[in-house]
């Protein structure tokens, strides 16, 4: 494999805008399931390892950013693995907490709205979001970080094979990878590998719908897998941390 992409951590801060947002708590997990690697632009990925309980207060929610008032800072939005600082002003907690960056969990054309995956951690800007109601004000700061080398994709008649791996809430990112689209019906073997600590941590199942889910790390699930066909025409794509958040 010649070929790899990674999404950076975010590091600078910028000036804010201000946006209506709120959040929402995720569907319950889906029953897993293998589906072919035609029916989805990302085929079925594996598993989690034994759970683990949160600690108290600690929940997974999405929130939601409402940008119709704000279309420069959408159109900034140009490729998956982009991120934003988000500050909680005054006028919702005072003192606010220090401010926190979250990637972009929503495709690159969203119109009116992004979507962050948080978790909700007590006295941080996290657990603030998850608490946020319809019409409640943060402030984000402008897109920032390169995001995934899409160039390394393509052509994909020269790269077949993509393989995805992330962990926790690394999937954001990778979330809005598939969901902008990487010709991925053009290759004949795209593979996702999500590794959470449990169901419970394991976001957008549904969307993606999550396969064959197996106990164990990521990169030994990916070893135990059917081998690549040609490792000179695969890519990888790597999000998340080396463990699990």
């Amino acid at each position: 494999m010649n070929r790899h992409t990674t999404v950076p951590l975010p590091s600078s801060a910028a000036a804010p805008t201000t946006a209506p947002a709120h959040s929402q708590s995720p569907s319950p997990p889906s029953p897993a399931r293998t589906l072919p690697p035609s029916a989805r632009k990302s085929p079925p990925g594996p598993r989690p390892p034994s759970p683990k309980s949160d600690a108290p207060g600690e929940r997974l929610c999405y929130v939601n950013v409402d940008l119709a008032k704000s279309p420069d800072l959408v159109a900034d939005f140009v490729t998956p693995g982009q991120y934003v600082q988000i500050r909680i002003p005054p006028a919702l907690v005072d003192p606010p907490p220090s401010p926190a960056y979250f990637y972009i969990a929503s495709p690159v054309g969203s119109r009116r709205e992004f979507q962050f995956l948080v978790k909700s951690v007590p006295g941080k800007t996290a657990g603030v979001l998850c608490t946020l109601k319809k019409g409640d004000v943060v402030e984000l700061s402008e897109i920032d970080g390169n995001g995934f080398d899409i160039d390394q994709l393509s052509p994909p008649e020269d790269y077949p094979t993509v393989l995805l791996f992330t962990t926790g809430y690394g999937i954001s990112p990778v979330r809005s990878l598939i969901e902008t689209g990487f010709s991925a019906h053009k290759r004949s073997d795209v593979r996702l590998y999500y590794g959470a600590e449990n169901l419970q941590r394991m976001a957008y199942q549904t969307l993606l719908l999550i396969g064959l889910v197996q106990r164990g790390h990521v990169q030994n699930v990916y070893l135990n897998d059917k081998p690549i066909a040609n490792p000179k025409a695969a890519v990888a794509v790597l999000s998340g941390k080396s463990k699990y958040d």
